[in-house]
């Protein structure tokens, strides 16, 4: 059964509608045993965060490895149950950056609503899927992104992010075509 969580607009959502399509993740991201589950709780001020989390049920560290473990490890800890879903790491060794779209995508239809968002999932032809709440779109990308003192990066435009180290997507499977 999936949870359920307030977003920011105040409408009940279900968190990953519809599961993980564990098969349309690309091999590119499987193979990099950056692999993390994720659970959604409470943080301390009682806003709900996706928590990264071991696969022994301890809490991972964004900024380390040991606590991280390879996609197989993690789908067979997922399967099990107990966690809401399962989660990428980003690290710069790895060459992998990522682009979070928040609130870009209607979650009813599924349909992209800011037209700056389309383009740039067009523009960049690269792995795109939908975030777990289903209103935005996490890309994925072979490359860096410039340095700036921060391990992401805020964009002029709203609701974007880019991740190149230390921060984690969670990861649907659930891919965008657009």
């Amino acid at each position: 059964m999936n949870k359920q969580y307030n977003d920011s607009g105040g409408k009940s959502r279900e968190v990953t509608p519809g599961g993980i399509d564990f098969e349309k993740i690309p091999s590119d991201l499987k193979i990099i045993p950056n692999w993390v589950l994720w659970n959604l709780e409470p943080n301390k001020d009682g806003r709900m965060t996706k928590k990264p989390y071991q696969c022994n049920g301890d809490p991972a560290k964004n900024n380390d490895p040991s606590t991280w473990a390879n996609f197989e490890t993690v789908v067979a800890s997922y399967e099990l149950g107990g966690c809401s879903g399962i989660g990428f790491v980003f690290q710069k060794s790895c060459g992998i950056i990522g682009i979070d779209l928040d609130h870009v995508v209607d979650p009813e239809t599924g349909k992209v609503i800011v037209p700056w968002a389309l383009k740039i999932v067009q523009d960049l032809k690269s792995y795109t899927e939908y975030s777990p709440s289903g209103d935005g779109l996490h890309i994925f990308c072979k490359g860096s992104i410039p340095e700036n003192g921060k391990d992401g990066v805020e964009s002029h435009l709203p609701h974007i992010e880019m991740y190149c180290d230390r921060l984690y997507f969670t990861v649907t499977g659930r891919v965008f075509h657009a």
